[in-house]
């Protein structure tokens, strides 16, 4: 067997994240002595992966910093141009760089009578067209594909999540359906998630401000269960 050397970044961020995060890092620990592997820490560039935790607590970081300062941050910079997260027994596929998120827009006059806002929804060919290629590799000629109008499809994902198998959407109806997707299981505090693109991934448990699950090793077990899918 070749040998394989991978670099990951370990974040953890706050809330859930300081507490999955070190579980996590035992976990790889403990691999290495049962498979033979090693384990040296670097302070390089040039990671194969980000093994992040969670960022988004509001009433203590604000969030043009935890979120805009990191997560997103990440997402763009490193193109990080899907988001894969799977619940149960199917998969939320998010457009994670465009939508609403694509940073076109701003505010003038702020905090006066003249206030303005102005957001842009960004959608490119090139968002659409590597979605596609990620997710139609092979041969899928007999795949079925259903389109839903945003509003309706969050009432079959609850009445009936068996249905499905693959879910994809924009920006942000991904950011909605995936938040819907671990709710079918009671919790959206254990469900993995990865921002990927060819090059690289983020690995991290999908909520972030999950507070009353700090210190639940099960939150950890299911974000390491479910990121071996990636």
């Amino acid at each position: 067997m070749s040998s394989r050397t991978l670099k990951i970044a370990v974040i953890p961020g706050d809330s859930i994240g300081t507490k999955v995060i070190p579980i996590g890092v035992r976990y790889l620990k403990a691999t290495t002595s049962v498979y033979s592997l090693s384990l040296e820490y670097y302070l390089k560039h040039k990671y194969d992966a980000t093994h992040f935790g969670a960022m988004g607590m509001p009433n203590l970081v604000p969030d043009h910093v935890a979120l805009w300062g990191s997560l997103l941050k990440f997402r763009r910079e490193f193109d990080q141009y899907s988001s894969l997260r799977p619940y149960i027994d199917f998969w939320v596929v998010r457009e994670n760089t465009e939508g609403e998120f694509g940073l076109i827009g701003g505010k003038i006059f702020e905090d006066t009578d003249r206030e303005v806002v102005v957001q842009e929804t960004i959608m490119t060919r090139v968002g659409a067209d590597r979605r596609l290629k990620q997710l139609l590799k092979g041969d899928y000629s007999d795949l079925k594909i259903d389109k839903f109008h945003v509003d309706i499809l969050t009432a079959w994902l609850v009445l009936r999540p068996e249905q499905f198998d693959v879910v994809v959407g924009s920006n942000l109806f991904g950011d909605i359906l995936s938040d819907l997707g671990p709710a079918c299981t009671g919790t959206v505090g254990i469900a993995p998630s990865a921002n990927v693109n060819l090059e690289g991934k983020s690995l991290s448990p999908f909520e972030p401000g999950i507070p009353d699950l700090v210190g639940m090793i099960w939150a950890g077990h299911a974000q390491y269960n479910g990121c071996r899918q990636f």
